[in-house]
């Protein structure tokens, strides 16, 4: 996935900002700088499954981790 000129451009106008197309140039270059890092860190990044990460847990609660209240209610 990649964004384009176009797309920053949309962006601006929801957005109600006035932008250069020095602006939009440099924009579209860093957003899409910013999607090739998501993509690389979900590359680095599996997911484990619940229960996997549930099974040394002193405490929980079907897909939840269970923990002490630690806020006074006073």
């Amino acid at each position: 996935m990649s964004v384009t000129k176009k797309d920053v451009e949309h962006i601006a106008k929801l957005a109600r900002l006035k932008v250069t197309e020095e602006e939009v140039d440099h924009y579209t270059g860093q957003l899409n700088q910013i999607l090739t890092y998501v993509e690389k860190l979900n590359e680095l990044k599996p997911s484990i499954k619940t229960e996997e990460a549930l099974k040394n847990a002193p405490d929980k609660d079907d897909e939840h981790f269970k923990v002490p209240k630690v806020i006074n209610q006073d």
